[in-house]
This record gives C-alpha cells, sequence and structure tokens, in this order.
C-alpha cells in the first residue's frame, strides 16, 4: 500500500523528502491532522536545486545540522537541537547543501487540512515567513507534544489531534507571517441552546472517536470559532472537557463494578492501560483501587 508523504522538488523532479531515512509517518495511522514525519538529518553534497511546493515547519530533536543556502543572507547557519526551520510555500533555493547528524520532526502546513479545521479563517492564505534555526518553545512543544500523540499511536482520539493542528496553524499566522488572517471577533462563548447540545451530544458518544469539526458542526460553527468558543463558556477545552466526562462516567461504572477492561473500551479509551493513566492522572488513584475502596 502506498503512503502519502512530504515531497520536495529536487532538482526538478518531485521525491518523498525523507532525509537520511525516515523513521514514522502519521501518514496510515489514526492522526487527524497535519501530516507529520520523524526523519534522519542528511548529509547533502554536492548541493543541489531545491523547491518546496507547500509550507514546512522542521524541528531538530536530537543533533544539529548544518546547512549552506544561496537563497539566504547569510548562506551559512546552523540548527541545533530544538531549533526550528520554517520554510513557506513556494521558496526555492538555486543551491542548497547541508552536513551533520540529526533526527527531525518535519510538518507539512497543507491547504486541505486547514481549510477543514477553520474554512472561515483563510489560514491557507497566509504567507509565512522563513527562519532559519530559531527558538520558539512554545512553538517546539506544539511540534513535540504532535509527535508524541503520533508515535503512540494517537490515543487521545482525533480531537486532541485536530486541537494541536488547529492551534498550530493559528501560531504560526500570528508570530511567523507577513500577516494575520482575517477572522471575526469572538463575542461570548455559545449560546444556550448550542451549549446544551454539544454537551448533549458528547454525553450521549463518549464511547465513539469524537472530532473537532464534528463538535463544531453540531454548534453549526466551525471548528476555529468553536473551540475558542466552547472555552469561552467552560473554561476548558472541548478535549479536556470530553476527558473529564470519560472519568466522570468511568466512575459510575467502576461504582457499579464494571471491569475495568470493558470501562476502558465503552468510554473510548485507546486500551485498559491508557484508561489507567488517564484515570491516575485526574484521580490519584487507578481504577482498580477506586473500586476497591468504593
Amino acid at each position: 500500500m502506498s503512503h502519502r508523504c512530504i515531497q520536495r522538488i529536487i532538482n526538478g523532479r518531485t521525491r518523498p523528502d525523507i532525509g537520511g531515512g525516515l523513521l514514522w509517518s502519521s501518514d496510515g495511522s489514526p492522526w487527524s491532522g497535519f501530516l507529520l514525519e520523524r526523519k534522519h538529518g542528511r548529509r547533502i553534497f554536492p548541493s543541489h536545486r531545491s523547491h518546496w511546493p507547500t509550507s514546512r515547519v522542521v524541528l531538530v530533536t536530537a543533533g544539529e545540522i548544518r546547512i549552506e543556502d544561496s537563497a539566504q543572507t547569510p548562506r551559512r547557519f546552523t540548527a541545533s537541537l530544538d531549533s526550528v526551520i520554517i520554510r513557506p510555500a513556494g521558496y526555492e533555493s538555486a543551491s542548497l547543501s547541508a552536513s551533520g547528524d540529526c533526527e527531525l520532526i518535519d510538518l507539512e502546513l497543507d491547504a486541505g487540512t486547514l481549510a477543514r479545521l477553520a474554512p472561515d479563517q483563510r489560514l491557507g492564505e497566509v504567507q509565512l515567513t522563513l527562519r532559519q534555526g530559531i527558538r520558539d518553545p512554545q512553538l517546539s512543544g506544539l511540534l513535540r507534544a504532535m509527535a508524541r500523540e503520533v508515535a503512540s499511536d494517537c490515543p487521545t482520539g482525533s480531537l486532541y489531534g485536530e486541537a494541536l493542528s488547529l492551534a498550530l496553524a493559528v501560531y504560526l499566522s500570528r508570530w511567523h507571517s507577513s500577516g494575520v488572517a482575517s477572522s471575526k471577533p469572538i463575542r461570548g462563548g455559545l449560546s444556550r441552546h448550542q451549549l446544551t447540545r454539544v454537551l448533549e451530544y458528547i454525553r450521549s458518544n463518549l464511547g465513539c472517536d469524537l472530532s473537532l469539526a464534528g463538535l463544531a458542526e453540531v454548534a453549526q460553527l466551525s471548528s476555529w470559532h468553536f473551540g475558542r468558543a466552547f472555552r469561552t463558556s467552560l473554561g476548558v477545552s472541548p478535549h479536556q472537557f470530553v476527558l473529564m466526562e470519560r472519568i466522570r462516567e468511568a466512575r459510575r461504572l467502576l461504582e457499579r463494578r464494571s471491569p475495568i477492561v470493558e470501562v476502558a473500551l465503552q468510554l473510548g479509551f485507546a486500551s485498559q492501560s491508557h484508561f489507567t493513566d488517564c484515570f491516575h492522572r485526574a484521580t490519584g488513584i487507578t481504577p482498580r483501587h477506586y473500586q476497591e475502596v468504593h
């Protein structure tokens, strides 16, 4: 089975941009956000012409890479651990070479995912600003959170991946672009009718893989407006609220002596161990201990 991969045009030919070797890809996984790949850096000699058809955000997670790029002043720069490289769609270098040993998280900011997450925000029209080896802890944190979720096979479901991807797109448009996408101001939260419908939908579908787009559709809002309005109304993100509701229902089922593995599967957790981890973080005790004391 062929998989979608991040591509680059090298010396006029479109090729998978797998660097020195692909470690994993979000394609084919339950991940519902931007295409994400973890890969080894690659020594590239001699230099070549390179063109990036889509916007890319790269985080160095180990080692460092030294790059010489004819399209930049200065031509040479080093991206070390936790450095971020942003290349806007359409960026081209007539001569590019690289050396060093590193590992990378490589994200493609594709227009299709942007349009699905925020159709009325025009984020796809934002022109990112070229960044070479910068430090941005918030951006690095978002990329690492996405990578952890993909590497663990997305146990928290679609809602978390979509929320992370939307947060990353909005952050880039605000801090690493030549212009901010237009947006209508959010005045208050969800209406009483919207909130009632959304909460009823969540509580009736706790065992399902809920998505940000799906919840937004219930409220008849875009994902972008829904996420902000929901947080304004309840003080937590949709992902946090769904987890809270699953833990609340889990308590009730455990008190009724339901088997732990059945509770985990019934409430949409990826596995019994994932349920145990989430329950312990939320309550301070394991599900088994909770049953023993209740």
